[in-house]
């Protein structure tokens, strides 16, 4: 769904959750003040090119431990 709602924006010359709404500033404060390490994992995805570029995406994910 994130990479369709990024093609369709770009393709239509809009700025992709242009229109979404911010996270509470609760979760930015926790996320900012969180000491877990996330490294960067890159995966690909395919497709088809139609006149839109998408950058590879950056998932980071929390460990278990946590």
């Amino acid at each position: 769904m994130i990479v369709g709602h990024i093609a369709v924006s770009l393709a239509n010359g809009l700025k992709p959750f242009r229109n979404g709404r911010r996270a509470p500033e609760k979760y930015w404060t926790m996320f900012k003040q969180s000491k877990i390490s996330l490294s960067r994992q890159n995966f690909g995805l395919k497709i088809k090119k139609r006149g839109v570029k998408i950058p590879t995406p950056e998932i980071r994910v929390a460990p278990l431990a946590a």
